[in-house]
């Protein structure tokens, strides 16, 4: 059985445990499960961008971190919203 990596992420002032999710060279994608809060992070760098379940983002950063579950046909897409993301916090 595999296990969930776990990290402690720091975000505006409150600490919050992160299960990685996916990752890439110079980013890494957490999801936060707190009683209060249910989000995506996207690390950058040293920098955490938090999108709650409410943002725009959030089913973009979702969508990249279950990847491997689409079909062939829609990956394409999905990958390049991301990395638009990506290129718009960069």
């Amino acid at each position: 059985m595999k296990t969930l990596k776990t990290k402690n992420l720091k975000i505006n002032g409150e600490n919050h445990e992160g299960f990685l999710m996916a990752g890439g060279p110079g980013y890494r994608i957490y999801v936060l499960l707190d009683r209060d809060l249910f989000a995506n992070v996207v690390a950058v760098g040293r920098k955490y961008y938090l999108f709650p379940k409410d943002h725009p983002d959030f089913k973009t950063v979702a969508e990249y971190a279950n990847l491997p579950y689409f079909t062939e046909d829609a990956k394409p897409a999905i990958e390049k919203n991301f990395k638009e993301l990506l290129n718009k916090l960069a």
